[in-house]
């Protein structure tokens, strides 16, 4: 496993990665391994182990033993089959379709509610690709988009005057997630598109529009299939689609 890429994505502590390179170096070890036996070998608290499953959103120290058990050795990506790519491609548009059934009224609404407002697009990294082609659909419905990380324009804007889009695939990303936190203390109202609806972005959003498929384990190298920003370039077609 590409611990780095876990790093980089969750800002992983000494002893958070300490824990996380126990379990990747002893993966043909780790059957039957008690949560206590673990962080006795860590020098840590059974609750310190439980806190990193739950921040890299797993369900808890079961589910984390299990990514590391059926995980390939260090640095190889997951193996991909056309029958898992299949399901995780029907499993994506049938996610895209309900979201658009139940958000597309209150992301029109806010919508109307800003249609004389400053629009402006968070996103780092490949999320620009996809903030790139909102701006030009924004723009040509006629309203004013601005699309990098103006801190300024919040500063100075007030919530009546300002509507904000996050595009961020894990939604913990940290320069998003500090400029989101700001925002939302100054009660902005903020459309978030993420691939994990209960990361922090999300779960700051006024309208959270997040689909479901988002798996930190894979590296950000994988060879995998990678369709959240295709799908989120369809929700956004079809959201604005009256």
């Amino acid at each position: 496993m590409d611990l780095n890429d876990l790093n980089r994505k969750f800002l992983l502590t000494p002893v958070e990665k300490n824990i996380l390179n126990y379990l990747d170096t002893h993966r043909h070890q780790l059957d039957g391994l008690a949560i206590r036996d673990l962080a006795t070998r860590c020098y840590v608290s059974t609750g310190t182990i439980v806190k990193l499953a739950k921040k890299l959103h797993l369900s808890g120290y079961t589910a984390l033993l299990e990514r590391f058990k059926v995980l390939p050795p260090a640095a190889l990506s997951p193996i991909s089959t056309p029958t898992s790519d299949a399901a995780l491609l029907q499993k994506g548009i049938n996610e895209v379709i309900q979201l658009v059934q139940h958000k597309q009224t209150d992301f029109q609404e806010l919508l109307e509610k800003h249609q004389d407002s400053t629009l402006l697009i968070l996103s780092t990294g490949f999320s620009s690709h996809v903030a790139s082609f909102m701006y030009d659909s924004l723009i040509l419905r006629g309203f004013r988009v601005i699309m990098r990380k103006h801190l300024q324009l919040i500063a100075s804007s007030t919530p009546d005057h300002l509507l904000i889009f996050v595009i961020s695939e894990s939604g913990e990303t940290t320069s998003i997630e500090d400029i989101v936190r700001d925002a939302c203390e100054k009660t902005f109202d903020i459309i978030s598109f993420t691939n994990n609806p209960s990361s922090t972005v999300a779960q700051l959003a006024t309208l959270d529009i997040s689909l479901d498929l988002y798996d930190p384990f894979v590296p950000s190298f994988s060879r995998a299939p990678h369709p959240f920003f295709g799908y989120v370039l369809i929700l956004f077609e079809y959201l604005l689609y009256t």
